[in-house]
Protein backbone atom coordinates (compact mmCIF):
# COMPACT_ATOMS: atom_id res chain seq x y z
CA UNK A 1 0.00 0.00 0.00
CA UNK A 2 2.83 2.56 0.79
CA UNK A 3 4.50 1.91 -2.57
CA UNK A 4 1.15 2.58 -4.18
CA UNK A 5 0.91 5.63 -3.05
CA UNK A 6 5.14 6.45 -3.66
CA UNK A 7 3.97 5.66 -7.44
CA UNK A 8 1.26 7.71 -7.40
CA UNK A 9 2.86 10.74 -5.76
CA UNK A 10 6.07 9.97 -8.33
CA UNK A 11 8.66 9.13 -5.84
CA UNK A 12 10.87 6.16 -7.54
CA UNK A 13 11.56 3.15 -5.33
CA UNK A 14 15.42 1.83 -4.82
CA UNK A 15 16.28 -1.50 -5.16
CA UNK A 16 17.11 -1.96 -1.83
CA UNK A 17 13.89 -0.73 -0.83
CA UNK A 18 12.11 -3.73 -3.02
CA UNK A 19 14.84 -6.18 -1.47
CA UNK A 20 13.58 -5.54 1.77
CA UNK A 21 9.93 -5.49 1.08
CA UNK A 22 10.44 -8.77 -0.64
CA UNK A 23 12.51 -10.58 2.56
CA UNK A 24 9.95 -9.21 5.08
CA UNK A 25 6.96 -10.74 2.91
CA UNK A 26 8.99 -14.26 2.37
CA UNK A 27 9.77 -14.21 5.96
CA UNK A 28 6.19 -13.43 6.50
CA UNK A 29 5.08 -16.39 4.72
CA UNK A 30 3.91 -14.15 1.44
CA UNK A 31 4.65 -14.13 -1.75
CA UNK A 32 5.50 -10.88 -3.23
CA UNK A 33 4.78 -12.01 -6.74
CA UNK A 34 2.83 -7.94 -7.23
CA UNK A 35 6.05 -6.29 -6.17
CA UNK A 36 8.50 -8.42 -8.09
CA UNK A 37 6.10 -7.61 -10.80
CA UNK A 38 6.40 -4.04 -10.16
CA UNK A 39 10.39 -3.98 -9.35
CA UNK A 40 10.42 -5.12 -12.81
CA UNK A 41 8.11 -2.82 -14.23
CA UNK A 42 10.63 -0.31 -13.25
CA UNK A 43 13.45 -1.46 -14.87
CA UNK A 44 15.48 -3.29 -12.15
CA UNK A 45 16.78 -6.43 -12.61
CA UNK A 46 16.37 -9.36 -10.22
CA UNK A 47 19.86 -10.64 -8.26
CA UNK A 48 21.02 -13.66 -6.53
CA UNK A 49 18.91 -12.31 -3.78
CA UNK A 50 15.44 -11.25 -5.06
CA UNK A 51 15.42 -14.65 -6.50
CA UNK A 52 15.85 -16.35 -3.35
CA UNK A 53 13.67 -14.10 -1.24
CA UNK A 54 10.36 -15.33 -4.13
CA UNK A 55 10.99 -18.62 -4.36
CA UNK A 56 10.90 -18.84 -0.40
CA UNK A 57 7.64 -16.86 -0.72
CA UNK A 58 6.58 -19.14 -3.35
CA UNK A 59 7.49 -22.27 -0.78
CA UNK A 60 6.24 -20.52 1.98
CA UNK A 61 2.79 -20.11 0.59
CA UNK A 62 2.49 -23.38 -1.13
CA UNK A 63 3.19 -23.01 -4.82
CA UNK A 64 6.12 -25.22 -5.25
CA UNK A 65 5.95 -25.07 -9.26
CA UNK A 66 5.84 -21.64 -9.30
CA UNK A 67 9.07 -21.76 -7.05
CA UNK A 68 10.72 -23.81 -9.34
CA UNK A 69 9.86 -22.58 -12.44
CA UNK A 70 11.24 -19.41 -11.37
CA UNK A 71 14.99 -21.46 -9.94
CA UNK A 72 14.69 -22.31 -13.75
CA UNK A 73 14.25 -19.02 -14.93
CA UNK A 74 16.73 -17.47 -12.89
CA UNK A 75 19.13 -20.40 -13.90
CA UNK A 76 18.24 -19.85 -17.80
CA UNK A 77 18.86 -16.01 -17.88
CA UNK A 78 21.18 -14.94 -15.28
CA UNK A 79 22.88 -18.16 -14.18
CA UNK A 80 22.04 -18.06 -10.71
CA UNK A 81 21.55 -20.69 -8.26
CA UNK A 82 19.45 -20.67 -4.63
CA UNK A 83 21.82 -20.76 -1.38
CA UNK A 84 22.03 -24.31 -0.52
CA UNK A 85 19.50 -23.52 2.56
CA UNK A 86 16.45 -22.45 0.38
CA UNK A 87 17.39 -25.27 -2.30
CA UNK A 88 16.78 -27.75 0.47
CA UNK A 89 13.82 -26.37 1.72
CA UNK A 90 12.80 -26.75 -1.87
CA UNK A 91 14.22 -30.01 -2.69
CA UNK A 92 12.16 -31.33 0.41
CA UNK A 93 8.97 -29.90 -0.09
CA UNK A 94 9.46 -31.68 -3.78
CA UNK A 95 10.26 -34.74 -2.35
CA UNK A 96 7.31 -34.68 0.40
CA UNK A 97 4.76 -34.19 -2.16
CA UNK A 98 6.10 -37.21 -4.22
CA UNK A 99 7.49 -34.86 -7.38
CA UNK A 100 10.40 -37.45 -7.24
CA UNK A 101 11.06 -36.09 -12.06
CA UNK A 102 10.50 -32.52 -10.92
CA UNK A 103 13.47 -33.10 -8.07
CA UNK A 104 16.10 -34.72 -10.65
CA UNK A 105 15.24 -32.09 -13.12
CA UNK A 106 15.90 -29.28 -11.33
CA UNK A 107 18.90 -31.07 -9.69
CA UNK A 108 20.40 -31.79 -12.95
CA UNK A 109 19.81 -28.00 -14.10
CA UNK A 110 21.17 -26.44 -10.80
CA UNK A 111 24.49 -29.15 -11.25
CA UNK A 112 25.36 -27.78 -15.19
CA UNK A 113 24.69 -24.53 -13.88
CA UNK A 114 27.15 -24.88 -11.17
CA UNK A 115 29.41 -26.89 -13.02
CA UNK A 116 29.60 -23.51 -16.01
CA UNK A 117 30.00 -21.26 -12.88
CA UNK A 118 33.16 -23.06 -11.73
CA UNK A 119 34.19 -23.68 -14.99
CA UNK A 120 34.19 -19.58 -15.46
CA UNK A 121 35.93 -18.84 -11.79
CA UNK A 122 38.60 -21.38 -12.68
CA UNK A 123 39.08 -19.49 -16.34
CA UNK A 124 39.34 -16.58 -14.70
CA UNK A 125 41.66 -17.24 -11.77
CA UNK A 126 44.11 -18.76 -13.88
CA UNK A 127 43.93 -16.14 -17.08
Amino acid sequence: MICKKRRKAGCVISLKAYKLLLESLSKLGKSGTDIWEEMQECGYQPDEEIYEFVVNGFWNVGMVDVAVSVVEESLGKFGFYLGSFAYSKLNNKLLQMDKIETTYNLFKKVKDALAITNEQNYCCANG
